[in-house]
């Protein structure tokens, strides 16, 4: 039998790692050519498009891509981050290690949008490792949905503790209302250093005087009005419904 006949004939066993299948993505202005099994088997947005787009001959050479849409706010360079990473997980080795900061977010923007669950975990992990500013966290937890980015950067600003960035600055990044709910939370914070810590409504009942509420906390000397409530606001409490959207 002639030789090439037979290496046509004899049905060869494809390896289950090293055998990669690539897709060709326009983005923009550029092509890739992209290992394709893991963003079929690791997103839903992946794999319908694939279907769809098999029928056609769609990525299968230059002439047919994959024309791949962006985020209104991603651009090539975002995508070239996201490749970095899916390269090495595809074959099961580990992810890159010298991605700068913004490079990660730019992994986590894209990941979120195509829901590539593994690849954002990874992203939120290696960005929490930096060191993000309060407005840092608030503004990148409630755009990608980190609920302890959120809570946490929240949290720090009502700290008296922590130092306040500029009003116009917080304004700016985080909103109006925002700024103005952690302003509020704040000073009742900082209220609260400057108690004996008994509760207002527990000094009241012990000043009341035929009807009338007077005198001073008989722990410390100061005014009723210098106790924290007990419907003292927090962070919980004013985000509530923001911070249970997030999973």
């Amino acid at each position: 039998m002639d030789p090439a006949t037979d290496r046509v004939s004899k049905a060869y066993e494809r390896h289950e790692l090293f055998y990669i299948d690539t897709v060709v993505f326009q983005v923009n202005d550029t092509l890739f050519k992209v290992p394709s099994r893991y963003l079929h088997e690791q997103s839903e947005v992946f794999a319908c498009a694939s279907r769809l787009s098999d029928p056609n001959g769609e990525g299968l050479s230059d002439d047919h891509p994959v024309v791949l849409p962006l985020p209104d706010d991603a651009t090539t360079e975002d995508f070239v981050q996201l490749i970095k990473v899916l390269y090495p997980l595809t074959v099961k080795l580990p992810p890159p290690t010298g991605l700068m900061r913004d490079q990660w977010i730019s992994v986590l923007k894209l990941s979120t949008f195509w829901e590539l669950s593994e690849i954002r975990t990874l992203a939120v992990s290696e960005i929490s490792k930096t060191s993000l500013s309060y407005m840092d966290k608030i503004a990148l937890g409630r755009k990608y949905r980190v609920k302890p980015w959120l809570s946490g950067g929240l949290k720090d600003l009502v700290d008296p503790v922590c130092s306040l960035p500029a009003l116009d600055d917080m304004k700016e990044k985080l909103g109006t209302e925002t700024a103005m709910q952690l302003l509020y939370v704040r000073n009742f914070q900082m209220l609260q250093l400057f108690s004996c810590g008994s509760l207002q409504e527990d000094i009241i009942a012990q000043t009341q005087h035929h009807g009338r509420i007077g005198g001073n906390c008989w722990r410390c000397g100061k005014s009723p009005l210098l106790h924290p409530s007990k419907s003292m606001p927090t962070v919980e409490s004013l985000f509530a419904d923001e911070l249970n959207e997030i999973e």
